[in-house]
């Protein structure tokens, strides 16, 4: 509160100022405001134009809110200030991470790179600009963006993860790290009554023509000839599949029962087979076609703890990153938290 009060305060003298000699002192000072260091990580630091350019468009919301003189509005700068400091947090792991992988040689797969950019745009522009680039840029405009600064960020968020990648690294998961975490008796107890299955799906789009939809059936016979000759169903989901969600782990889904949410096609088909049965290929009207395999309680578990391995690792690889990237905080950064406000 008292630096709300500091604010207005402030504000009042300013426009007394401006009143008696013109913007130009004003002009100077917010200049001088946004120039101040709020940050220092290594030897960069970071400005508080710095972190204001990143919540532009909070700005900009609360100008149109509660108009040009949104500083003296207490509840406007109550919200500014937490973005800010938050966006400061943000800056500084940031820089920590890009001098990370400079300082420790990580490379950067500039191909890689660049398409991981060009894939990004080309979803964010057909999901918010209709898979129009004006429109698009348009959009980025209105938000305090610029597209070069779109980009950037996401070049800055790919090589970022490429830094917590290479810090997490030795990061392992024991048979009893799963033993303790995965729990037989109780997963068992509570799928008593349902079936077990993995599947393949060669989806159809709904805006797909008949040609479209014959064209997936014989991808899907070709999947199931494949199966029938020798393939495991693992290794035809990881190859033939289109759901991302299941496609890795080899297509398992977990137990199904009547009561379970899925389509209707798919679920009857999956409760009537017994384990160790595949059903044909599956015409389903609106996910396209499918192909599934009921499995045995104890493959299934074997799916689980492999589940179970993935979800611990990820978390073990997380934590040791954070261990790393704490420690960089306390060692190469400095924040002025104070000299945001206002």
């Amino acid at each position: 509160m008292k630096s709300i009060k500091k604010l207005v305060t402030a504000a009042l003298i300013g426009a007394m100022v401006v009143g008696a000699t013109g913007c130009g002192f004003l002009e100077k000072t917010e200049t001088n405001k946004a120039k101040e260091v709020v940050a220092k990580v290594g030897d960069e630091k970071i400005t508080k134009g710095d972190v204001d350019e990143e919540i532009k468009y909070m700005i900009e919301q609360a100008k149109t809110q509660y108009g040009e003189d949104y500083a003296s509005n207490e509840e406007a700068m109550k919200g500014i200030n937490e973005q800010r400091k938050t966006t400061l947090s943000a800056l500084v792991d940031l820089k920590l991470l890009l001098q990370y992988v400079k300082d420790n040689n990580i490379e950067i797969n500039e191909d890689e790179m660049e398409a991981e950019v060009d894939n990004a745009y080309k979803q964010a522009r057909d999901q918010y600009g209709s898979g129009d680039d004006a429109t698009f840029e348009k959009l980025l405009q209105d938000n305090g963006y610029t597209l070069e600064k779109y980009k950037d960020d996401i070049k800055n968020a790919y090589i970022s993860s490429k830094a917590r990648e290479a810090m997490s690294k030795g990061a392992e998961v024991t048979d009893a790290d799963i033993d303790a975490s995965f729990k037989k008796d109780e997963f068992l107890t509570q799928n008593a009554n349902a079936k077990f299955v993995q599947y393949l799906l060669c989806k159809v789009e709904s805006s797909a023509t008949p040609e479209d939809r014959a064209a997936k059936k014989k991808i899907a016979d070709a999947a199931l000839a494949e199966i029938k000759g020798g393939l495991s169903f693992t290794d035809a989901a990881k190859k033939y599949s289109d759901d991302p969600s299941t496609k890795d782990n080899g297509g398992y889904l977990g137990a199904v029962t009547s009561e379970s949410g899925l389509v209707e096609g798919f679920k009857n088909v999956a409760i009537g087979l017994n384990p160790g049965q595949m059903s044909e290929v599956v015409d389903e009207p609106t996910f396209g076609f499918f192909i599934i395999k009921s499995i045995s309680t104890d493959e299934a578990i074997a799916f689980e703890k492999e589940k179970q391995k993935t979800t611990l690792l990820q978390t073990k690889q997380s934590e040791k990153a954070e261990e790393i990237l704490q420690q960089l905080r306390d060692e190469k950064s400095t924040k002025y938290e104070d000299k945001l406000v206002g």
